[in-house]
């Protein structure tokens, strides 16, 4: 199936409401979020140009041999990648959350972002 014809995501209107006081006020008046809706491709087919089937299949290999030769120097490195990656997927539905936000909540640390500035101090309590 050529580009052109990949079906599109679609966007849907929901109802929302907030069950925890926490977060910023404009969260908490919220009252609909936009939605994406991905497409049903299970059953399409796909065709890739030989070019990049060798492309992954040499990404593949690279990754392999990097796995065999490195994986435990490279094990430290999972759980910033996994936050990493979900930071990059919160950006592209255009939700913000900086890696900070996900380092705060991975410690268990919770805190409006908002309150503190960019080095950490508290804002609100005088400290920034």
């Amino acid at each position: 199936m050529p580009d052109t014809e990949w079906p599109s995501c679609r966007t849907q209107e929901v109802a929302w409401q907030q069950t925890q006081r926490q977060g910023t006020k404009e969260d908490r008046m919220l009252k609909a979020i936009d939605v994406s809706l991905p497409p049903m491709i299970a059953d399409l087919d796909i065709r890739l140009s030989s070019e990049l089937v060798t492309a992954m299949e040499d990404a593949a290999r690279d990754i392999t041999v990097l796995d065999n030769s490195h994986s435990d120097d490279l094990q430290a490195l999972s759980s910033l990648l996994l936050r990493t990656e979900s930071v990059a997927s919160s950006k592209i539905e255009y939700v913000e959350a900086s890696v900070a936000d996900f380092a705060r909540a991975l410690h268990g640390i919770k805190s409006n972002p908002s309150r503190f500035d960019g080095r950490g101090n508290d804002c609100i309590a005088g400290n920034g």
